[in-house]
C-alpha cells in the first residue's frame, strides 16, 4: 500500500506509471486535480475510485483541483469498496476486508489550504470527517491518511507515556521527538484546528 501527494501528476504516461506499481496491490493519490467528468489513466489489471470538485481550477479549464483517488489491482475488487465520499470531495472512506470478519475503513484525505477559495470559514473542515470516525470505528479499525494542510511548522505536541494507568507526560526534548519540519510558513488557522481536533480524538 502507496500514498501520494502526486500534485496533479497523475497525466504522465500510462506504461510508466505502470511501471511504479509492480510491487503494489492497492495506491491511495491526493491533490489529483482531477476534473468533474474526467477519467484518470488507464492502468492495467487496476482499477479506480476517486471523488473530486464539481467546478474546474478556473473557468473554461479541463484541470481541476484537489480530489482524492484509490488505484488497486482487478483481483481485489471483491474486498475493496468506496464506502462514503465527501459532498465536498476532502474526503473518501474506502473499507477493505482484511479477512473473515476484520475490515479496515481508511479515510484518503486532501483539505484544501487556508487560504483557498474552497476552504471553509468560520467551521472546522474536519467536523465532519470526525462524525465518519465515530460512526466507522464501531465496524472495523481506522486508518486515516494524505494531506491535512495544517501547516504547523515546528510547533511541538504532547506525548504521553500510556504504559501505566497514570498517564505520564514526556519531555520530546529528553526523548529526541523534537520536530524538525522544513516548513518555514507561517503556523495557520488549520493548524490549530487540527490540533484541537486531534487533542479530543479518543
Amino acid at each position: 500500500m502507496t500514498v501520494w501527494n502526486c500534485n496533479g501528476s497523475l497525466r504522465i504516461d500510462a506504461g510508466y506509471f505502470g511501471d511504479t506499481l509492480k510491487h503494489t496491490d492497492t495506491a491511495m493519490y491526493t491533490e489529483t486535480h482531477q476534473c468533474n467528468g474526467s477519467k484518470l489513466l488507464d492502468v492495467h489489471g487496476y482499477r479506480w475510485e476517486s471523488v473530486c470538485r464539481p467546478q474546474p481550477r478556473t473557468i473554461g479549464s479541463t484541470r481541476g483541483s484537489g480530489g482524492v483517488a484509490v488505484l488497486y489491482k482487478n483481483e481485489l475488487r471483491d474486498r475493496v469498496c468506496v464506502v462514503h465520499k465527501d459532498v465536498d470531495a476532502r474526503y473518501m472512506w474506502i473499507r477493505i476486508q482484511k479477512g473473515h470478519r476484520k475490515k479496515l475503513y481508511i479515510a484518503i484525505c486532501y483539505f484544501p489550504p487556508a487560504y483557498s477559495r474552497f476552504a471553509p470559514h468560520g467551521e472546522s473542515p474536519y467536523s465532519p470527517l470526525y462524525e465518519d470516525i465515530l460512526r466507522f470505528c464501531s465496524m472495523g479499525d481506522i486508518i486515516l491518511l494524505g494531506d491535512f494542510n495544517a501547516r504547523t511548522k515546528n510547533e511541538q505536541t504532547t506525548l504521553f507515556d500510556t504504559s501505566e494507568a497514570s498517564y505520564k507526560e514526556i519531555s520530546t526534548e529528553e526523548a529526541g521527538l523534537q520536530r524538525q519540519a522544513q516548513d518555514m510558513g507561517e503556523v495557520t488557522s488549520m493548524a490549530n484546528t487540527f490540533w484541537r481536533w486531534v487533542a479530543h480524538m479518543d
